[in-house]
């Protein structure tokens, strides 16, 4: 197996030179010899990840287009701009479309969708030799009670200590977060407590910034923050709110997306409207429906118009029915 990747790779690269009219020659240099690029392309010869990099750089190519390239012909679907992590993710939350919940979806309903996913993740946690691996079974047990509560009319996002122990375990030992690392905690938090929540969305800022301004993945973090801004609001928790709010306004300089101002603008209307400022709250969320329906940004004014609506009109104690996770 690792000579078909050796040869892959090599094949890959020789693929890349050969359609920009490139000779051996033209690239090599005094860190890759015309005899060293002839064995890496032909998989007799492996190269170190500093010199694999370099041949990139000589042949023009990115990292990213450089894998994008390797997959280019193998079927599957495509996750966030590139393949890799589609395919980790699709390992780790396996007939995932079934999960949505739909206005209507009664108790067993979900439970039908839920049933082959639920037994695909108990195989797949009995079968891991790791406890990354492991851990599909109780992130899919949060999942489940979440969704479960939900169309059954009386979630409010309550903690599962069982669930999530062996995971809060796991992320404290962390020294650097990984990207999958922070899929994986978009799900726990569901599970965990205000304060476990908290740290460990703390600890995660900290050990995994570099996602800020990771190309494929640049908006991952605020996804992450918008999260944990929903599920505090959710249980009524205004002073972790305002945290993951202003953490959140801190990120902004970070992104290229306007669509995270104006989530942000309308998420400060939500919290100012409960948190004793509800003239401005309006006004704030009013602002975001204008710019969204400017910007002719159909799905998001669909969206803010049903939570403004549902948000003015009902008590604080209802907010869990609009809350918006992403943990995929």
């Amino acid at each position: 197996m690792a000579v078909k990747i050796v040869q892959s790779y090599g094949a890959t690269a020789k693929e890349i030179r050969l359609s920009k009219g490139m000779t051996l020659s033209d690239i090599a240099d005094d860190q890759l010899s015309v005899g060293t690029i002839s064995k890496f392309e032909s998989g007799q010869s492996d190269l170190t990840v500093t010199r694999f990099v370099h041949l990139l750089e000589k042949l023009w190519t990115t990292p990213e287009e450089f894998i994008y390239r390797y997959f280019e012909d193998d079927s599957g679907f495509d996750l966030n701009g590139y393949r890799t992590m589609g395919l980790m993710l699709e390992r780790f939350m396996p007939l995932a479309q079934n999960f949505e919940v739909e206005e209507g979806t009664s108790m067993a309903e979900m439970s039908t969708r839920l049933l082959p996913i639920m037994d695909k993740v108990t195989e797949l946690a009995q079968n891991a030799q790791d406890k990354v691996g492991k851990l599909v079974l109780p992130f899919w047990q949060v999942i489940s009670s979440y969704l479960l509560a939900r169309v059954s009319g009386n979630e409010n996002l309550q903690p599962h200590p069982k669930f999530v122990h062996e995971a809060i375990t796991y992320f404290r030992q962390l020294d650097t977060w990984g990207e999958f690392d922070i899929y994986m905690f978009s799900g726990f938090a569901l599970g965990m407590t205000d304060d476990q929540g908290l740290e460990l969305f703390k600890t995660l800022q900290k050990r995994a910034r570099k996602y800020l301004q990771f190309r494929s993945e640049s908006d991952l973090l605020f996804r992450v923050t918008e999260n944990q801004f929903n599920i505090a609001m959710s249980r009524q928790n205004y002073a972790a709110a305002k945290y993951y709010l202003d953490t959140f306004a801190a990120n902004l300089q970070y992104s290229r997306n306007a669509n995270n101002n104006i989530a942000w603008l309308f998420d400060r209307g939500w919290y100012k409207l409960r948190a004793g400022q509800p003239e401005a709250g309006v006004k704030d969320m009013q602002q975001a429906l204008t710019v969204v329906r400017f910007l002719g940004l159909e799905d998001k004014n669909a969206d803010f118009s049903h939570r403004f609506n549902f948000l003015t009109s009902q008590p604080a104690g209802a907010d869990w029915q609009v809350t918006s996770v992403y943990f995929q």
